[in-house]
């Protein structure tokens, strides 16, 4: 179980550790693209235009996101993830426009994988209709809960990305 505190208040350049147990393993940054998106989002009341990077616990870059949203469109959010010894690009797309909830798809090396969300529910992972990951916010204690299938442990920061990425803002 991977476990995080978040912090609600506009300047979201705080890094955010990252624990399993006791253990940490990483950090997440959010980062305005410009001065003017951190103005619109303040404005607005939005946070769409932050970019995260993710790094590991010895600091190193593994993962940064960004969304690549157009206005009416349905959500993107292309992510650069640093697998050994290449980065990889992968495109997190949201398959429903209008429903309640969310049911987002990726590929990553060749297996699809599936989120799907409901309103005040966790995030569920699938890959061949199989849950391997939940992530949810748990408001009164203000952190994420991030648990992951042992099989799949490996790739534990490009989930984490994905999941961060693309659902953190909207809680």
């Amino acid at each position: 179980m991977t476990i995080y505190k978040y912090d609600r208040h506009i300047n979201r350049r705080k890094k955010t550790e990252i624990y399993t147990g006791n253990i940490k393993h990483g950090e997440i940054t959010g980062k305005y693209r410009n001065i003017l998106k951190m103005f619109q989002d303040i404005i607005f009341k939005n946070v769409s235009s932050i970019t995260y990077e993710l790094t590991d616990n010895n600091h190193n870059l593994v993962v940064v996101s960004d969304e690549v949203t157009s206005l009416f469109s349905k959500k993107k959010v292309k992510l650069h993830y640093y697998d050994r010894s290449e980065w990889n690009t992968i495109l997190v797309k949201e398959t429903k426009y209008i429903d309640i909830g969310d049911v987002v798809t990726f590929t990553y090396k060749n297996v699809d994988y599936v989120i799907k969300k409901k309103p005040f529910k966790p995030a569920i992972l699938y890959t061949n209709n199989i849950p391997i990951g939940e992530w949810k916010i748990n408001v009164k204690n203000r952190e994420v809960v991030f648990d992951l299938n042992t099989t799949y442990l490996e790739k534990k920061y490009l989930f984490s990305g994905i999941l961060h990425s693309y659902f953190y803002d909207k809680n």
